[in-house]
């Protein structure tokens, strides 16, 4: 079984660039059959310095949100004083794990994860924004 998921994320990976390639070459090709209509001024570059600014702030607040969460719940049981053998309990749910602990590695990316997105939703969306109101 673990072979075969082995594969198909191997797989996904090569189709993934391969599909990034074709459509690279597109976009090369269309843009050079004819000159761009419109070329970036200055008020695009304002927008897109504010909207990449919007989405730094989200991403540097989700990491340090996140690696607050795995240095709190480090600490504390140990402060509780609650790591004697018997006392631990499994949480039964997601929510639970994730104000309780403990975190495994994948949490924590997936949580990483998640600010990125995040991250890159703020980018997109203040670039919408920006554009509608015309600065």
């Amino acid at each position: 079984m673990a072979r075969l998921v082995t594969k198909l994320i191997v797989m996904a990976i090569a189709i993934g660039i391969a599909g990034e390639l074709l459509l690279r070459m597109v976009q090369y090709r269309s843009q050079a059959a004819g000159p761009d209509a419109t070329s970036a001024d200055e008020r695009d570059a304002l927008i897109h310095l504010k909207a990449t600014r919007n989405a730094h702030v989200v991403l540097g607040l989700g990491v340090i949100l996140v690696l607050c969460q795995v240095a709190m719940l480090e600490m504390t049981p140990r402060l509780a004083g609650r790591l004697a053998a018997g006392s631990a309990q499994v949480p039964d749910t997601l929510l639970q794990r994730l104000l309780t602990g403990p975190l495994s590695a994948l949490h924590v990316a997936q949580l990483l994860l998640l600010a990125l997105t995040l991250a890159s939703i703020t980018l997109y969306g203040s670039r919408v924004l920006y554009y509608r109101r015309g600065y």
